[in-house]
């Protein structure tokens, strides 16, 4: 059985694979504005929002799904620019959130 270690490992892991790919693409990862990672991470959540909405009233977006996972993955790449704009380790936070998972929704 998967631990939360190995989660937050494998997370980490990501981040890792993440930042080098970043910078063997000439991507630097920073923004000077945090305001404007906030302001991206509000449309982006806003646009998987709408996804969701139409999908729901079965009355799909053209680029359904694929739409929404793009804008899901701009969350993600968002979050990684905040993390790295105050230069926290998510590693502590994580096993923090999926602990707290367990607890409050697992079946067993």
């Amino acid at each position: 059985m998967k631990e939360i270690k190995d989660v937050v490992n494998s997370f980490n892991i990501f981040l890792t694979n993440y930042e080098e790919w970043r910078i063997e693409h000439g991507l630097s990862g920073k923004i000077t504005n945090v305001y404007e990672i906030l302001a991206a991470l509000t449309d982006k959540l806003g646009r998987v929002c709408r996804q969701v909405k139409h999908q729901e009233r079965n009355d799909p977006k053209p680029d359904w799904p694929e739409g929404m996972t793009t804008e899901m993955a701009g969350l993600l790449i968002y979050l990684i620019l905040l993390k790295n704009n105050y230069n926290v380790d998510m590693a502590e936070g994580m096993c923090n959130e999926l602990q707290k998972s367990v607890s409050q929704h697992s079946k067993k």
